[in-house]
């Protein structure tokens, strides 16, 4: 969903088009439209006491276009366009679960519903919403120093642990959504040796909602490998929640993730699940009080950090799939993210192109090295030719005259000082010359 407010408004938009708001606190989620003994928008506004299931095509086609004419959140202001897609989804949810013969998404008896929406959320374009910045960031390396540093990543508190495996599980094994790690249960890692006597874990996935068919059972089972004298080694993190859970709840069937213990001793976690919020939240939790507050984190932030961190280090789109269990290439470029050291590194090119350099002197490194002495002596002799020059008068009679000047060339044919070159002509500064004359620059 895309707002995080759970009241919403539910008015009953009257012919003049006005809001008479009709305020209700209600779920967000499946209960959309219907939450059993309680007041809903459909008993309160349409005086409908059937279950949203129990609504024939027709009837609910009307309640859910008119819905989504109304729908406010709490104070009057509008819902942010894709919030209301979402909505559209959580309905749809709602209805497949409970054996709902049509599916609102794509049946044509609901087609004026979502030709609403559709209108809808143009509105609300139109009026500057839908422009917030929605999509998850991936962490940055400067992130799980600044975890690590505020204790939110390691072995040494229950919250810690349950934190360390949720990052190691979603990263090493693929897992999306807070649904996976609902559903996950103990059995599905397996702790191995290999021919060295080295440990490592291995996920054997099981057959779940988003990867539900033969294709997508990965080519090879994701595994975890030991980091030597790392205190967040998977292994060791593994072994410690072994170690902490109760006996009993080490079988394959119990569930991987527990409740924390209030007054932990020994064992620090209940028999009881974790319950799905509290798992939806971790990344949230662990960021909040690590200071990680400047972009949006969620859960999603962590496999999304995957994929990022392997396209870096050089991995092909189609090995990444491997791991992460995604079914095309392109799943893998929409996760693609470029971290904002890069961005820096662009930006700094299509500076240095679009920027004019202010003209610099430029000097030749082409010549050898020369002494002093030896430039003392160039700059006298340039000099003492510059005087004669000025004072010398050249009359030019039907025969061409000749002048030669004292300036050596190396054994390649140019001159020795790069600077006499460029400013040979100011040599001549003073002079009175006329006539057929040819200025001969010998070699010495």
């Amino acid at each position: 969903m895309g707002d995080s407010e759970n009241d919403v408004v539910l008015g009953n938009t009257g012919p003049s088009g006005d809001n008479n708001a009709a305020y209700r606190n209600f779920e967000v989620g499946s209960r959309f439209l219907q939450v059993s003994e309680q007041e809903t928008w459909l008993t309160e506004v349409c005086t409908e006491a059937r279950k949203l299931y129990e609504i024939p095509p027709p009837e609910l086609n009307m309640y859910l276009a008119r819905f989504f004419l109304s729908v406010r959140r709490l104070g009057g202001s509008e819902y942010e366009p894709e919030t209301l897609r979402g909505y559209l989804g959580s309905f749809a949810r709602h209805l497949r679960e409970n054996g709902y013969q049509h599916n609102i998404l794509e049946s044509h008896l609901f087609s004026h519903a979502r030709e609403v929406l559709m209108s809808k959320r143009k509105q609300l374009k139109s009026q500057g919403k839908g422009n917030r910045k929605r999509k998850a960031e991936p962490l940055a390396h400067e992130d799980f120093i600044k975890l690590r540093e505020s204790n939110q990543l390691g072995s040494g508190n229950p919250r810690s642990l349950v934190n360390t495996l949720y990052i190691n599980n979603t990263m090493h094994f693929g897992l999306r959504g807070r649904h996976e790690h609902e559903q996950m249960l103990w059995g599905y890692i397996d702790l191995k040796t290999d021919s060295t006597g080295t440990e490592y874990l291995e996920f054997n996935e099981r057959a779940t909602k988003t990867r539900n068919g033969t294709g997508d059972i990965r080519p090879f089972p994701p595994k975890m490998f030991p980091i030597q004298d790392d205190p967040l080694c998977p292994v060791k993190i593994y072994k410690e929640y072994l170690r902490r859970r109760p006996q009993d709840k080490l079988t394959p069937e119990s569930r991987f993730y527990l409740a924390v213990k209030q007054n932990p001793d020994d064992v620090w976690f209940k028999r009881q699940p974790m319950g799905k919020n509290s798992i939806g939240s971790i990344v949230k939790n662990m960021t909040t009080a690590a200071g990680i507050n400047d972009r949006r984190l969620t859960s999603h932030s962590i496999r999304k950090t995957t994929v990022t961190n392997l396209l870096e280090a050089g991995f092909q789109p189609t090995e990444v799939m491997q791991i992460t269990g995604h079914k095309n290439v392109q799943s893998i470029n929409n996760y693609s993210h470029l971290p904002i050291k890069k961005q820096k590194e662009m930006s700094a090119v299509l500076s240095e192109t679009s920027t004019v350099p202010s003209v610099q002197p430029h000097l030749s490194d082409d010549f050898e090295e020369m002494s002093d002495e030896y430039l003392s002596q160039a700059v006298e002799v340039i000099e003492s030719t510059h005087l004669d020059l000025a004072a010398t008068t050249v009359d030019v009679s039907s025969t061409a005259t000749i002048v030669d000047l004292p300036i050596q060339f190396d054994s390649n044919g140019t001159m020795t000082l790069q600077s006499q070159e460029k400013k040979c002509f100011s040599l001549f500064q003073g002079a009175n010359i006329s006539g057929n004359i040819t200025i001969n620059f010998p070699k010495v």
